[in-house]
């Protein structure tokens, strides 16, 4: 009998691409337009990385979270939560794990931040969730999107 070779498979590590924002479930942002954004960056992570993606977000259905969510499991991705413990209080997306972090909102940035490899930012302005922003954290995260919270404003400017 002939002895196969194996070739064990090497697992790799999924990428992990953080979704951020400071809209909350707010109407002050065009959901479509965030939507096919995000759908267009996700589909060109896709193109290179396949399956082996996880999106991570604060873990509220709401805003651009939920967007994201929905569109990653869309993808057959995983999805992972960071938020600290009053999102319990929130509307919850049903994420495939979750990591809590403190009591109080904010808690759970650093966290967040050290856990993923690419960034996606709609709206932020707040410099905790900026990469590198924190002199301990020494962080090195690629920005892969910026939104701005006025969207069609950005467009305008950008003259599309």
């Amino acid at each position: 009998m002939a002895v196969k070779n194996h070739i064990q498979a090497e697992v790799l590590a999924p990428l992990r691409v953080g979704v951020v924002d400071d809209l909350g479930t707010s109407d002050a942002f065009d959901e479509d337009k965030v939507r096919q954004y995000l759908l267009e960056t996700f589909s060109k992570i896709k193109a290179t990385e396949g399956h082996n993606v996880e999106i991570v977000a604060g873990w509220t259905w709401g805003g651009v979270s939920g967007l994201a969510y929905e569109i990653a499991t869309a993808f057959d991705w995983n999805t992972v939560g960071v938020a600290c413990g009053k999102v319990k209080n929130s509307e919850c997306f049903p994420c495939d794990r979750v990591i809590i972090v403190g009591s109080e909102w904010g808690d759970e940035s650093d966290q967040f931040l050290s856990s993923i490899d690419l960034l996606i930012k709609v709206g932020v302005d707040n410099p905790s969730l900026e990469p590198n922003s924190s002199p301990e954290l020494k962080l090195d995260v690629p920005l892969v999107l910026h939104i701005p919270s006025h969207i069609n404003s950005y467009q305008e400017d950008n003259g599309c």
